[in-house]
């Protein structure tokens, strides 16, 4: 932020002061017939001594220094989080409210049971629509990811600035409370599905070798990734994945889902 310098400028007026002097005049000489008497000369009155008086020099005034101009008050912005995604303790509410923010933690406590709020017994899928939408989205991601977190431990910061930079772009707070809610399940396996493939397309050679417990061989990843595009264009895109996933009213599977994965199943390496 650039600083304004200020300056104030006095400017003094001087007055000049103009003295005039009378010159004075000589009073006429009387013309008389000649005679013998002699004329004395009339007297010449004496000149008036005219004191001029200077004006008095006006004050200068002094021109108004303006008030510095305080500068704009920058609202801080919301620190953004770095390093590894790690798993949060929901088996205990205690340790689960010592990990939030002052924030968060307000906004809980104002339930009439912030307790039984939390009470998630280590299912992120436990937590209450209060709950949701009391936590920010660095919580809320953390608490999405709680089973891939579980499988491949903490996330490099490589995964995770990744992660963190897709999910800027997903209302996950909306897709957690659909599914917590039990409304458009469609729409809220979509939203899960979609959330997910981000998180897995976003994942390093480490992390992805700590979630399937192999390290991707030459191509693997690609592989996978491939097949899961596969499926999401056979099916219609997330909005059909998540349709065909649902089981029919008998509890079978959808036979599109079935097909769909038949035909995408990656290849194996060896052709």
């Amino acid at each position: 932020m650039s600083k304004l310098l200020h300056c104030a400028i006095l400017v003094t007026v001087s007055a000049l002061l103009a003295c005039s002097n009378s010159t004075p005049t000589p009073a006429p000489t009387n013309k008389l017939a000649p005679t013998a008497t002699t004329s004395m000369p009339s007297p010449t009155p004496a000149p008036t001594a005219t004191t001029s008086m200077p004006s008095p020099t006006p004050a200068p005034t002094a021109t108004p220094v303006p008030a510095p101009t305080p500068e704009p008050q920058v609202t801080p912005e919301p620190a953004t989080a770095t390093g590894g995604i790690a798993l949060l303790r929901l088996d205990d509410p205690e340790a689960f409210l010592a990990e939030l923010s002052d924030a968060e933690r307000s906004c809980i406590s104002e339930d009439s049971d912030p307790r039984g709020l939390v009470d998630l017994r280590g299912s992120p899928h436990r937590a209450s629509p209060g709950l949701i939408q009391c936590l920010e989205d660095e919580t809320l991601m953390r608490l999405f990811l709680t089973g891939l977190i579980r499988m491949a431990g903490t996330l490099s910061e490589e995964s995770s600035m990744c992660i963190r930079a897709g999910f800027s772009g997903i209302d996950l707070q909306s897709i957690m409370l659909a599914s917590a809610t039990g409304g458009d399940e469609v729409a809220a396996l979509a939203g899960n599905i979609t959330a997910f493939l981000l998180a897995f397309s976003c994942l390093d050679d480490e992390d992805w070798e700590a979630l399937t417990g192999k390290g991707p061989g030459p191509g693997e990843r690609e592989r996978e990734l491939e097949s899961m595009q596969c499926l999401l264009e056979e099916l219609g895109g997330p909005e059909g994945l998540a349709a065909a996933m649902i089981p029919t009213e008998g509890g079978e599977a959808d036979p599109a889902f079935l097909a769909a994965i038949f035909k995408c199943k990656p290849p194996s390496p060896g052709g």
